[in-house]
């Protein structure tokens, strides 16, 4: 990510001028509140900068890969019949669905004008976490989901610090470039901008993808009326019925991710990546109950005029 310098103070005139000091990195008091989960505002604590990047292969799988000049970054990978054991099952349907013209997902990805139906390995599901709701704050983590022929694999992109985030960028930009089809939920209005936000913020190209099928449209119109919200965990509980455990909400994540960076320990940071992980396996069971799209009704023909 782009972090802002530390300010330093002009130099005050005096009768013996002396070398400024620099403003410490974060002070005592916004070190306490992010251990006790105290809000702070995003200006202050994306002056936070880690003496290093935390260690995360203690308790993270993975590897550190470089992209230059972006730099490195963390890259875990998995299949998800590991984390979901019905990932096979969700795979094979996947695979039947898009191999039936008929289906209600080919359907659905015709209506939604993408044409010819891609090939499974085509699409990439993608999900991303932030530490606010606009792009002047940085992402943290990107998580995309790939169908191979042997089954869906979840690849997640961290920035351990976010002297990371650039290359987190360029790891996924890579990746979606591989792609033609991306699958988000809300990754329209939401993932996509913040991403090409931050891509700019860096002077990185943004990904350029041919298509993208955004979940949340399709799950409004097929389920506002009948479900509490279109929410992707109340999707999630209702159609795909699953109730997530020790889950961190949403709205906790960005100080979980400061409060790493700022300690150092692992804190709640593998519930963050499983939060993730389980974001990306509700799309492609979504996709899966997907309805067929209505049909429009035909357009009667003006009755002939009488003699």
């Amino acid at each position: 990510m782009a972090v802002a310098e530390p300010c330093i103070p002009g130099i005050a005139t005096m009768p013996t001028p002396t070398p400024p000091e620099p403003t410490p990195r974060s002070t005592i008091a916004e070190l306490r509140a992010l251990m006790a989960g105290v809000p702070v505002t995003a200006k202050r604590v994306t002056d936070i900068r880690p003496a290093r990047v935390p260690e995360v292969a203690s308790w993270l799988a993975g590897e550190a890969v470089t992209r230059q000049p972006a730099g490195t970054a963390w890259v875990w990978r998995q299949p998800a019949v590991l984390l979901e054991p019905r990932a096979g099952q969700h795979h094979t349907a996947f695979l039947a669905a898009m191999a039936d013209p008929t289906s209600p997902l080919r359907q659905r990805l015709q209506a939604a004008g993408l044409g010819e139906a891609p090939l499974p390995s085509e699409l990439l599901w993608m999900d991303i976490e932030s530490t606010g709701l606009g792009d002047s704050t940085p992402l943290f983590l990107i998580g995309v989901m790939t169908c191979e022929s042997d089954g869906l694999h979840l690849t997640q992109y961290l920035a351990r610090s976010p002297t990371e985030e650039a290359a987190v960028l360029a790891l996924f930009r890579e990746t979606a470039e591989r792609h033609p089809l991306l699958v988000s939920f809300n990754g329209k209005s939401f993932d996509l901008p913040y991403i090409a936000g931050r891509c700019r913020r860096f002077r990185q190209p943004e990904p350029t993808t041919a298509a993208h099928f955004d979940l949340l449209h399709e799950a409004r119109a097929s389920w506002r009326t009948q479900l509490p919200n279109c929410r992707l965990q109340t999707l999630e509980r209702h159609l795909c019925q699953r109730q997530r455990v020790d889950d961190v909400p949403s709205r906790e994540i960005p100080a979980e991710y400061w409060r790493f960076v700022a300690t150092g320990t692992k804190g709640r940071m593998p519930q963050v990546l499983y939060h993730n992980q389980l974001d990306l396996l509700t799309l492609v069971e979504l996709m899966l109950h997907l309805p067929a799209p209505p049909v429009k009704p035909s357009r009667r023909s003006r009755p002939a005029p009488s003699a």
